[in-house]
């Protein structure tokens, strides 16, 4: 009796599983958009909270924070991705018009204008240094021109599809806010249930979970955004044409230890210096000193006092790395996963040790 009721019990959690696998390979097109819609509701959810007491119904807390979340994030990266886009296309184009016109004395002619070292720059020392010639240069040219026209086509193509798939997307993470906001409690509880493992070493894996999103939400993200603002505001100045599209660099930029910014900030000054001469370029290292390297300085320890603290080489090389291998979600799972780890094997260490 009791080897048959082993047998029913391994055949039934067999079941269970692929049951679960199967519903999750179901959902798995949906997995982006519900993984947003959690990390927004873990952000929001203190505003819930006081509102849903404040105006005693849940259903319209939910729907007032839904509505905000459309209104300040939804609405406006989906505006910011489509202008980003355009002037990236846009910053292309030119960018190989202006390699189209490039030969050796141009180029010469250009690196004598870098500060400080252009004016040492000889014609021979330039010729030795670089080794070009004009098949060389030719070929790069027909290179570049062929990557780019082969990457607008592809983003032409894409457009319609991708444009349908973004709004199916948005609905889904809207109503998945919504719903899960409004019954974030219960769905906790009927977690709780079914998951394996006491109260305690579960609430203390979800604060966690809870403290990493924060984390990344305020100390990386929100430095990140503060530093592409300040720096719009600059190249808006010097370039209005591709202010948004470089804002953009200086955000991913920011994930990317140690240079971080400076991979777009650096390079831009030199630019500057190239189009407008020496006392804006240095106008323009001045102010990203001051603001940009000052918001991941001063900003950044501001803001992560916000969440609990998780030690921060930790959270840099997971962010990073969750970056390169999953997009732009892996910045929030790949923290979770580490310091998910963590927590496990303290508990581990605790009850079995």
């Amino acid at each position: 009796m009791l080897k048959k009721d082993k047998t029913l019990s391994i055949g039934f959690t067999i079941f269970l599983i692929s049951l679960l696998l199967l519903a999750l390979y179901t959902l798995s097109p949906f997995f982006t958009p519900i993984v947003w819609s959690i990390i927004a509701i873990i952000t929001f959810y203190p505003l819930h909270q006081r509102l849903s007491k404040a105006l005693k119904s849940e259903n319209l807390s939910s729907f007032i924070v839904t509505l905000l979340i459309l209104l300040i994030v939804v609405i406006p990266f989906s505006v910011f991705g489509v202008l980003i886009i355009e002037q990236g296309i846009y910053l292309v184009q030119n960018a190989s018009a202006f390699v189209m016109s490039l030969d050796q004395q141009k180029v010469y002619l250009i690196s004598k204008k870098i500060p400080i070292i252009g004016k040492h720059i000889t014609y021979y020392k330039f010729l030795r240094f670089l080794h070009l010639n004009a098949p060389t240069i030719n070929q790069a040219i027909n290179t570049t021109l062929t990557y780019i026209a082969s990457f607008l086509g592809d983003q032409l193509k894409n457009m319609i599809f991708f444009i349908g798939s973004f709004i199916l997307k948005a609905l889904i993470f809207l109503m998945s806010t919504f719903f899960m906001l409004r019954d974030w409690d219960k769905f906790i509880d009927f977690v709780k249930d079914i998951v394996p493992m006491n109260t305690k070493d579960f609430d203390t894996i979800l604060k966690t979970v809870y403290s990493t999103v924060l984390s990344v939400v305020y100390g990386f993200v929100g430095t990140a955004l503060i530093q592409a603002v300040f720096g719009f505001f600059m190249y808006y100045y010097f370039t209005p044409n591709y202010a948004l599209v470089l804002a953009f660099a200086t955000f991913m930029s920011s994930f990317i230890p140690p240079l971080g910014t400076a991979l777009v900030w650096v390079p831009y000054g030199f630019y500057v210096a190239y189009q407008n001469g020496i006392l804006p370029s240095l106008g323009s290292f001045v102010y990203s000193t001051l603001f940009i390297i000052g918001s991941d300085n001063f900003v950044r320890p501001l803001l992560m006092k916000k969440a609990i603290h998780i030690p921060y080489i930790l959270l840099s090389l997971s962010v990073l790395g969750g970056l390169f291998s999953m997009g732009f979600l892996g910045m929030f799972l790949g923290p979770i996963v580490f310091t998910t780890l963590i927590t496990a094997f303290n508990i581990y260490k605790e009850k079995f040790s």
